[in-house]
């Protein structure tokens, strides 16, 4: 493969997300907006899957217990930010 090779594949992939979301902003947004009555009106959304789907599945749990638009804020103690929030920590080594 050589640089050509490269920008060509980056350019179908563009290529193909404009023409996806050109052609399907209007049922992402009825989609969204029928997810979002069903979770405000107490109902839940099962995501799973096998291999990569279900780090899809997990991906899409995390966006919505989580963030999408909008960072944590610095100042919530650790207790009081969800798990994706918190900075990663090793446990100290057994005996120290």
């Amino acid at each position: 493969m050589d640089e050509d090779g490269i920008r060509r594949i980056a350019a179908e992939s563009i290529a193909l997300k404009q023409r996806f979301f050109e052609e399907n902003a209007g049922l992402l947004l009825e989609v969204g907006g029928r997810l979002s009555e069903c979770l405000r009106s107490g109902g839940k959304l099962l995501a799973f899957g096998n291999g990569g789907s279900a780090a899809d599945a997990q991906h899409l749990a995390a966006e919505l217990v989580g963030r999408f638009l909008r960072e944590p804020s610095a100042s919530a103690p650790p207790a009081g930010r969800p798990t994706w929030s918190r900075p990663c920590a090793r446990p100290a080594p057994a005996g120290s």
